[in-house]
């Protein structure tokens, strides 16, 4: 089923254009402010210990709602559900509805945060509560300058790039396939195994040497269409790549 939910919304994120309108982050910024404030009173000593804080208690209270709703999540009911979850962890911005001026190489970190690494956190056991921290993470990684989360962004940024170091991987061999495989294959292998904060630069560097090959098979479309182009070769070959290892762990 997991397969099945994960095409349906790509397919509302890539072309039904309401995404961006289901996953506002009012209630995680909320719940997010809330807990500064039990944070500040409780007084934790340890950074690592308030992002625990921070993280927990929604993981939590997720889990308990993901007990509750599985034994009837099956069928349609199933689907919708678990839809409704991953779309709202998708992103939380639709890279499809930016603007061209908006869009840069740095297409390539952001299609991870924003897909690869939410899809490939889903596949794994207990998906939901993974995906729901990692969307926190990214929330508090993106509010670095806001003064009430200052103490807490140098573990959060630690955690998500151990999130993201998989699926990083996952993604630079598909920009191998998608395009100009021997050169972007070699560079991938040379950084494979890179530390944690290695991930971006593997992206880029993979990304920009796949739409060097799409740029080079398309001279006449606008350069930031290449950029589209490649993230959809990619979320095919992604995906494909994904199914194969559903299917796997289902037959075995």
């Amino acid at each position: 089923m997991k397969l099945i939910v994960i095409l349906l919304c790509l397919a509302i994120e890539r072309y039904a254009g309401i995404s961006s309108a289901l996953r506002r982050n009012d209630a995680i910024q909320a719940y997010l402010g809330h807990m500064h404030a039990l944070v500040e009173k409780t007084k934790l000593p340890s950074a690592y210990l308030q992002l625990a804080a921070y993280v927990l208690p929604a993981i939590f209270a997720f889990a308990i709602i993901c007990w509750l709703t599985c034994s009837v999540a099956i069928g349609l009911f199933g689907v919708v559900l678990h839809g409704a979850l991953l779309l709202y962890c998708l992103g939380p911005d639709n890279l499809y509805e930016h603007n061209d001026s908006d869009i840069s190489d740095d297409v390539f970190v952001s299609a991870n945060q924003r897909y690869f690494t939410v899809i490939f956190l889903y596949v794994m056991p207990f998906g939901f509560l993974l995906i729901m921290t990692y969307r926190l993470v990214a929330m508090l990684c993106s509010m670095k300058d806001d003064i009430r989360f200052t103490a807490v962004t140098a573990p959060a940024q630690l955690l998500r790039d151990i999130l993201e170091w998989v699926p990083a991987r996952i993604s630079g061999l598909c920009y191998a396939v998608v395009g100009n495989f021997m050169p972007t294959f070699t560079y991938w292998l040379s950084h494979l195994f890179g530390n944690l904060d290695s991930s971006r630069s593997l992206l880029r560097e993979t990304g920009a040497l796949a739409y060097a090959s799409v740029k080079t098979e398309k001279e006449s479309t606008e350069g930031d269409d290449n950029l589209i182009a490649v993230i959809d070769r990619v979320m095919v070959v992604f995906c494909v790549i994904i199914a194969i290892f559903t299917l796997g762990a289902v037959v075995s």
